[in-house]
C-alpha cells in the first residue's frame, strides 16, 4: 500500500485530530516532522517515542497493537479513529500488520508546536494581515529552523527583523569581513561563492532560494565571513542584528554536554560527527566517528541520518556549535561536545 506524505497528510485531515482543525499551510509544517511506517500482512515492528511522548496514526490497512496490557485489533475504517499512544524509551509497542497497512508517527511535542504557532499566527496582532502572515510562514519552515524556538523568541525575533530591498549583482555578505548578521531570503534567488586556502579563484558552493538563511557561521564563531553571497536577481531580506541573533536564536538552539555524557550516550547508540579538517582528524580522532568538515556539511546532509541522534565534535566547539545549529535547522537531533577533542579525557586515535 504505497503512500505518499501529502495523501498521508490529507488522511489525517480528514479523520484525525487536532489535524481537522488546522488549515492546509499549517498541515505542510508535517512533512519535515512525520514519519511513515508501510507493513506487508504478517510484519511487525517495534516502535516508541522520542525523548517524549509521541502517537501513531493508522492511515491505511488493519493492524494488531501488542503492549503489556494486552493486545488490540486497530482498522482504518473505524468510525472514530483514535490515535495509538507513544511512550518514550525503554517503553515499546509491537505493530503486527493484519493487512497491507500505513502509518504515521508524530511526537507530541511536534503536534503542541504546530498548534502553538497557528494559534500565535491567527491570534497575535504581529500578523494581521496577508502579507505579514506569509512573511511569518516563511520564516517558519525557513532553514533556520524557527519551528524548533520558543515561540517568544519567535515573536522578537520577527519584531526586530528588518525588511532590505536588495538587487541583481548585490553582495549581500562579502567572503573576510566582520559578521554583523543573520539574513533570511523573502523574495529572490541568491549564489554562494567561496575560495578555499588552494583555491586560485572563488568556488560556487551553493543556491539560495526563498527561506534560507545565511550568515550564522561568522556570528556563532565570532570571525569573519567565510564566504560571499551575491544576490543573482532583485529580492526583499530580512536581517536579524548580531546581538539578536545571540539572545533569540543561538542561545535558544544551543546544546551542550559534557565529555563524560557524551561518553555514555555513544554507548548507548548515539554517533559521532566530527566538522573539523581531514589534516586536524588524521593528526588525532575518535574511533567510530563520521568526518564532514564543516564547510562541506550542508552539501554532505545526504550522509546524515535523520533518524539518529549525533554529538558533534570540533577542537574546541565553535566549529561543532555552528554544525548542531546546521543539523537542528533540519529537525536532526543534535548535540555539540563541551570541549571538543582538546578536553576528551577518553582514547583518541592517530599520530598524537
Amino acid at each position: 500500500m504505497a503512500i505518499t506524505s501529502q495523501e498521508a497528510i490529507s488522511t489525517l485531515a480528514k479523520h484525525y485530530s487536532p489535524f481537522i482543525h488546522l488549515p492546509a499551510q499549517a498541515l505542510s509544517a508535517l512533512n519535515r516532522t512525520m514519519r511513515l511506517f508501510e507493513l506487508h500482512p504478517g510484519e511487525e515492528i517495534r516502535i516508541s517515542a522520542g525523548s517524549a511522548e509521541g502517537y501513531l496514526y493508522l492511515i491505511g490497512g488493519d493492524v494488531t497493537i501488542v503492549a503489556d496490557n494486552g493486545k488490540r485489533r486497530y482498522s482504518a475504517g473505524d468510525d472514530r479513529r483514535l490515535p495509538i499512544n507513544l511512550e518514550p524509551p525503554p517503553n515499546r509497542l509491537t505493530v503486527i500488520a493484519d493487512s497491507e497497512a500505513v502509518l504515521c508517527q508524530c511526537e507530541s511535542q511536534d503536534l503542541d508546536q504546530l498548534m502553538s504557532w497557528q494559534e500565535l499566527a491567527v491570534e497575535d496582532d504581529l500578523f494581521a494581515n496577508q502579507a505579514a502572515r506569509e512573511r511569518f510562514r516563511l520564516v517558519q519552515h525557513s532553514c533556520l529552523g524557527m519551528q524548533q524556538l520558543p515561540l517568544d523568541c519567535v515573536e522578537q525575533a520577527m519584531e526586530r527583523m528588518q525588511l532590505v530591498k536588495v538587487s541583481a549583482g548585490d553582495g549581500v555578505v562579502v567572503q573576510g569581513e566582520p559578521g554583523d548578521a543573520l539574513y533570511i531570503i523573502l523574495v529572490g534567488e541568491a549564489e554562494v561563492w567561496s575560495q578555499g586556502l588552494y583555491d586560485d579563484a572563488p568556488v560556487l558552493v551553493n543556491h539560495l532560494g526563498p527561506g534560507s538563511s545565511f550568515g550564522e557561521e561568522a556570528l556563532i564563531l565570532g570571525g569573519t565571513r567565510t564566504a560571499t553571497v551575491t544576490m543573482t536577481t532583485d529580492g526583499e531580506l530580512l536581517r536579524l542584528e548580531k546581538d539578536d541573533f545571540h539572545e533569540l536564536i543561538a542561545a535558544s538552539q544551543a546544546e551542550m554536554v559534557s565529555a563524560a555524557v557524551a561518553k555514555t550516550m555513544l554507548d548507548e547508540g548515539a554517533r559521532l560527527l566530527d566538522v573539523r579538517y581531514e589534516e586536524e582528524y588524521d593528526d588525532e580522532h575518535i574511533d567510530g566517528s563520521l568526518l564532514i568538515p564543516l564547510p562541506e556539511l550542508r552539501q554532505r546532509m545526504g550522509e546524515i541520518d535523520p533518524n539518529a541522534r549525533y554529538l558533534v565534535l570540533c577542537k574546541g566547539g565553535k566549529r561543532a556549535e555552528v554544525a548542531t545549529m546546521l543539523l537542528k535547522q533540519r529537525r536532526i537531533k543534535a548535540a555539540t561536545i563541551e570541549g571538543g577533542i582538546r578536553d576528551w579525557p577518553f582514547a583518541t586515535v592517530g599520530g598524537v
